[in-house]
């Protein structure tokens, strides 16, 4: 077989490769069954392809880098969660009971919670777990928050969800992309150019090309598109004509990543087997968990709320490095004062003890100081500085400064001044649990 970058599907499938809608949409209990007729359909497709394979979407990448590139995509795409309570986004809300495959839409740039990015799936699929977290009590676009295009605490945009499966660690805005030195720009005349990792961009929203499909004769018959929408970030396959349409009346262009073959960390979750990685079942702490998630990262300044589920328990035990402490067990516990450092906390009994569960409490330090340029210093004994955003009052980034190795060492950074009369300056720290970040500090000329 040729071109490996890409499936070889015999032109005898060509109804069956077109017909085949990958979309993952809200799997209400009427809608289960023709979901399952399209997985019928999809399976039908890859195992006349190759009934050996094992690996499914990966095996006709041609590096490592790639394929991870596609397992992390597939993370944010086909991860299922079903919510308890009614979880806010954008338009509505997500309704309990109801199975919703991809990670939510919402922009959660005031307060840096992208799933794949800042939060760990292990977080955000724990925090779903608890009827009482953040995933439920919070609304993005409401006070205190009053952002823009968001509403789930824990979500993703279009951008974002590309960074995290290029492993770019940093979330670029889509408008970065045209200009990122990391990126060529592809100037297209067939479909058949594309590649998997591939980035269309226009103004204010990228996608990414996650399969080319091909006859036998070497001409595309489907593409399959890794995209963050108004509502989840989804896969969907769709004609080559479709596509080239689309292309067209957008006016997409292509970019394409020129480290997409360098091997970048993949981690895989045990709530989302992409592959042939094996299927678990995942055990939830279901006596007590953060309102944040398991694995969370608080703010020195904000209460760690520890919610509990077991009234069975007398005690909550919170323990840290040189510090332990024991609190009469209530249903929502709020602790305030606890110091920098890594924590867990159980519940007991006269004769037991819950399993556990683990959070941080960071204490991101920024200062600034005016002079020719920004002096910005920063410091965090819980992380390590990673980057810098200056940004308007709904988070919007205009300045994104990467430290370096030289930047991080010495604790500080000078930048020239935004072209904005006020703006805000925060930076992002990355600890073991994720990313916390300072209170935004205003500034202004």
């Amino acid at each position: 077989m040729k071109m490996l970058d890409f499936i070889i599907v015999c032109s005898l499938l060509l109804p069956s490769c077109i017909q085949v809608d990958l979309t993952p949409e809200i799997i209400t209990e009427s809608g289960q069954r023709q979901e399952q007729k399209q997985d019928q359909e999809k399976e039908h497709v890859r195992d006349t392809i190759d009934a050996t394979d094992t690996t499914r979407d990966f095996y006709w990448a041609r590096s490592e880098g790639v394929r991870n590139v596609l397992r992390r995509a597939s993370q944010m795409s086909t991860i299922q969660w079903t919510p308890l309570n009614n979880v806010p986004w954008n338009s509505g809300v997500f309704l309990p009971g109801t199975i919703i495959v991809g990670i939510p839409y919402s922009s959660t740039k005031q307060i840096n919670k992208y799933v794949g990015l800042d939060v760990s799936f292990h977080t955000f699929m724990t925090a779903v777990h608890n009827p009482r977290s953040v995933m439920y009590t919070e609304n993005l676009s409401m006070s205190p928050y009053n952002g823009v295009n968001c509403a789930t605490y824990y979500g993703t945009v279009c951008s974002t969800c590309v960074d995290y499966a290029l492993g770019i660690d940093i979330p670029y805005p889509s408008k970065c992309f045209p200009d990122h030195p990391d990126f060529d720009e592809v100037m297209l005349t067939d479909l058949g150019q594309l590649e998997p990792g591939d980035v269309l961009y226009r103004p204010g929203h990228v996608f990414m090309i996650y399969r080319v499909a091909m006859s036998s004769g070497g001409a595309p018959i489907s593409i399959t598109k890794y995209e963050a929408g108004s509502k989840i970030c989804c896969l969907e396959t769709v004609s080559a004509t479709n596509f080239a349409e689309r292309l067209n009346s957008e006016g997409l262009r292509v970019f394409r990543y020129r480290k997409i073959d360098d091997v970048t960390e993949y981690s895989p979750s045990e709530y989302i087997p992409v592959g042939n990685e094996p299927a678990v079942i995942v055990r939830y702490n279901d006596v007590l968990c953060p309102n944040h998630g398991d694995h969370s990262v608080y703010r020195v300044d904000e209460p760690v709320i520890i919610n509990s589920f077991d009234s069975s328990f007398t005690n909550l035990i919170i323990e840290g490095d040189d510090y332990s402490r024991s609190i009469p067990r209530e249903d929502d516990m709020e602790i305030r004062g606890l110091p920098p450092g890594s924590y867990v906390a159980y519940l007991v009994s006269d004769d037991s003890r819950s399993d556990s569960v683990a959070f941080i409490v960071a204490d991101p330090h920024v200062e600034i100081q005016k002079s020719g340029r920004l002096h910005i210093v920063f410091s965090c004994a819980q992380g390590t500085p990673h980057f810098c955003v200056l940004c308007d009052e709904v988070g919007s980034f205009k300045n994104i400064i990467d430290f370096s190795e030289e930047d991080v060492d010495r604790g500080f950074v000078d930048v020239d001044y935004p072209d904005l009369a006020m703006y805000y300056c925060k930076v992002v720290f990355q600890t073991p649990f994720g990313t916390v970040i300072n209170n935004p500090i205003p500034i202004s000329k």
